[in-house]
């Protein structure tokens, strides 16, 4: 099996294994409390009932041990072979080899984890398991069927955003989202739905729809799923235009509170023609509640997504069913969130490439701190 397939049968393995543990407990207690309504039905009301609510329980707690005992045999087959997977994924080949105990059926998650000996694949397994009673699957048909923003109101659109500014600034504000390269809108802005974001992050859907050779998209009759878009282990948007301005609203108010100054700011710090800029939540006023997200189900530290993204595509590949996401406040539970926003000079004029929201800084770009120096 190609690393891939190892990555998507191995998440699959961890989350159908969290999926059998919670059951489980529900399936136990449930039994516990219907014998126990039973005996309360039947006690009062019958001359044996006492006698009978005492082998309604017993019966039911031999059922459930029986219940028990098939369920923990389902709970080892699926270790055994979630750790089989780790350990050629991890290339750790002790993880089958190590004594375990697992978890009585009906104790839920929380022992799962702590059967793996502290490394990679314990954290990643605890990672899976913690977001796994949260996870959604979008079916890639109901990927097709998701709205893209192509056909959106545009010039609107860029006017409620140019709106946030002063007078003065928003013309030259709403030029830099209207040029042809710009898709900060069109992707990050609030009228990308919840679908549409699912779509881009489980399948690569493009949320604009753009049909261009980088980023067409195209279902196989084998559902299998073919694009150059490009996405990482999550995506999201501003819910509203206000939000959407305040990075580049910061960026103007800290270089002068002028297009010029905003201008000799980027021509410092991308002097071949690009600038990479990553405004703080606080400088940006950014705050919870301000954007939406979606995020690889145990996607939590940049190899843990890596792992998440690479399943990903090889579901892509071979039109496997989906791998799971979960919603996310990028700003909320960053530990170091704002926006990224890339520029771009194309002949005399700079021009806003992309704004989005993000749980932390990526490599290579300029923080701002709020003024120049």
């Amino acid at each position: 099996m190609a690393a891939e397939g190892i990555r998507y049968a191995a998440h699959g393995l961890v989350a159908a294994w969290a999926d059998h543990a919670r059951t489980s407990a529900e399936l136990l207690d449930l039994v516990g409390a219907r014998g126990l309504t039973v005996a309360r039905t039947v006690e009062p009301v019958r001359p044996d009932g006492a006698a009978l609510a005492t082998a309604v329980v017993g019966s039911l707690a031999t059922g459930a041990a029986d219940a028990s005992w098939e369920l923990a045999a389902v709970a080892a087959t699926l270790s055994g072979e979630a750790r089989a997977l780790l350990a050629l994924l991890f290339a750790d080949p002790s993880l089958p080899t190590v004594a375990t105990v697992l978890p009585p059926p009906g104790h839920g998650l929380a022992g799962i984890a702590s059967t793996f000996p502290p490394g990679v694949a314990h954290d990643y397994v605890d990672a899976v398991l913690t977001d796994q009673p949260a996870s959604l699957g979008l079916p890639v048909r109901d990927a097709a069927a998701a709205p893209v923003t192509s056909d959106g109101p545009l010039v609107a659109a860029v006017i409620a955003v140019a709106s946030q500014f002063d007078p003065a600034l928003r013309r030259d504000v709403a030029e830099m989202f209207l040029h042809a390269s710009s898709h900060a809108i069109q992707v990050h802005g609030p009228y990308v739905a919840d679908e549409a974001l699912q779509a881009r992050i489980t399948w690569r859907k493009d949320p604009a729809g753009r049909t261009t050779p980088e980023h067409v998209w195209t279902v196989g009759p084998d559902d299998t799923v073919t694009t150059e878009h490009r996405v990482g282990a999550v995506a999201g948007r501003f819910d509203s235009f206000e939000a959407l301005a305040k990075p580049l609203k910061a960026l103007i108010e800290g270089n002068g509170g002028t297009i010029a100054g905003l201008h000799a700011y980027l021509k410092l710090v991308g002097p071949q023609g690009q600038a990479r800029i990553f405004v703080p939540a606080d400088v940006a006023g950014l705050g919870p509640d301000e954007t939406t997200g979606f995020r690889g189900s145990g996607a939590r530290s940049h190899d843990l997504a890596q792992h998440w993204t690479k399943a990903r595509d090889y579901a892509m590949e071979v039109g496997a069913a989906p791998m799971p996401i979960v919603a996310t406040d990028q700003i909320a539970t960053g530990s170091d969130p704002g926006a990224v926003i890339i520029f771009r000079k194309i002949g005399t004029d700079w021009i806003v490439i992309t704004c989005y929201p993000t749980a932390a800084p990526p490599k290579n770009f300029t923080r701002f701190g709020g003024s120049t120096p």
